[in-house]
């Protein structure tokens, strides 16, 4: 682990250059055997399970067997899923709560506002439905308030004009179909009307560091993509000023108990590669797709898109299923074809990404 350390630390990345020589995507590729199997550009879905969770899972249950008290077993791994995260995040244990999904997280966030919940809450349009659906479960039906921000107004004095009767906004980072938010300007705007945000890194943690916003904000993910959990755990990470007074000290996830117990074994690869070599690799990956995508005008809006996330401009399932016969999995968002990168995603599978459509193209699979 240390040799792997110290060669990650001294590897120079430069421009149109892999940050990840081949022996170091050999290492992190083997902690997923199921990309033995399939080429996986699904990555905004979930990740591939590695060994490491499964093993610590198993480990897990196997203690709770011969265990004499479960209860403190399990609180005895939330101890140590808390330590592993914090020092993964570098911030503090007390500013972040566990729970299932990116949707309670967002459920906790509301509900720790307490009193201060009040008049409106706005969400930014790009939210995925299920935390629209955790924001309604909050605040019921009619308080809330749907705002279709054209492009630009976000960063002017004009997104001020959105925000009547609005007490907490509620956005995505990076939208599940990639879109990215612009959200500094947005954040001194709310911190001067008193408004908190509510912010969905889903598709961003891991990847991007959690920016710290002049306004309080709750930073609200899954943990099952970038940072390769297996599914059913999720983080709220409280900023500095927020209230914490009127912050839940519970967490949702307790239910969760062996899930919870892979964290720390799951993590463990971030202690190793640091987050601006990660994005410099899916930086890399992004552009050498978008060189091997013909015709380039199957890629929709890609100045528009975090570069992890690529829409194309073809019937999303037909080509899923077309995709999958040949041992590629890839995603669908609002009807479109969706391919996504990971930190283990290697220059190959985009290459035999890219011949596979040449193929269906030619076969005359359809494109609208």
């Amino acid at each position: 682990m240390g040799n792997y350390k110290q060669s990650v630390d001294s590897y120079l990345c430069e421009n149109n250059r892999k940050c990840l020589s081949e022996s170091e995507l050999a290492w992190i590729r083997g902690h997923f055997p199921s990309l033995r199997r399939f080429i996986y550009l699904d990555a905004a879905r979930k990740a591939p399970l590695s060994n490491a969770a499964a093993d610590a899972m198993t480990a897990y249950i196997e203690e709770a067997l011969c265990c004499r008290d479960t209860k403190l077993l399990h609180l005895q791994h939330v101890d140590r899923a808390r330590d592993a995260f914090s020092k993964l995040l570098n911030t503090d244990a007390d500013k972040f709560r566990f729970c299932s999904s990116t949707s309670e997280a967002t459920m906790l966030a509301l509900i720790s506002m307490g009193g201060h919940l009040h008049d409106r809450i706005g969400v930014i349009e790009g939210l995925h439905p299920s935390v629209m659906a955790a924001v309604r479960f909050v605040a019921g039906k009619n308080k809330v308030t749907k705002l279709a921000i054209p492009r630009g107004v976000a960063e002017s004095d004009r997104f001020e004009d959105h925000l009547a009767d609005v007490s907490v906004l509620c956005a995505p980072r990076i939208s599940g179909e990639g879109r990215q938010y612009s959200l500094s300007r947005v954040s001194s705007i709310l911190a001067n009307r008193g408004i908190a945000l509510v912010l969905d890194e889903a598709q961003s943690a891991g990847i991007y560091e959690l920016e710290k916003f002049t306004c309080p904000t709750a930073h609200c993910f899954t943990l099952q993509k970038a940072f390769a959990c297996p599914p059913g755990i999720g983080i709220v990470c409280f900023s500095d000023n927020w209230d914490m007074d009127q912050a839940s000290t519970w967490d949702f996830g307790g239910t969760n108990q062996h899930v919870l117990s892979a964290l720390p074994a799951s993590t463990k690869i971030f202690e190793s590669i640091s987050r601006a070599k990660i994005r410099a690799h899916i930086n890399w990956l992004s552009q050498r797709f978008k060189e091997l995508m013909k015709p380039t005008n199957l890629l929709l809006q890609p100045e528009e898109r975090a570069p992890h996330i690529q829409l194309l401009d073809l019937p999303g399932r037909t080509w899923q299923n077309y995709f999958r016969a040949h041992g590629i999995i890839v995603g669908e968002s609002k009807g479109k074809l969706r391919v996504s990168f990971g930190f283990y995603t290697a220059e190959e599978d985009l290459m035999i990404f890219a011949d596979r459509l040449d193929g269906g193209l030619r076969n005359g699979l359809p494109i609208d």
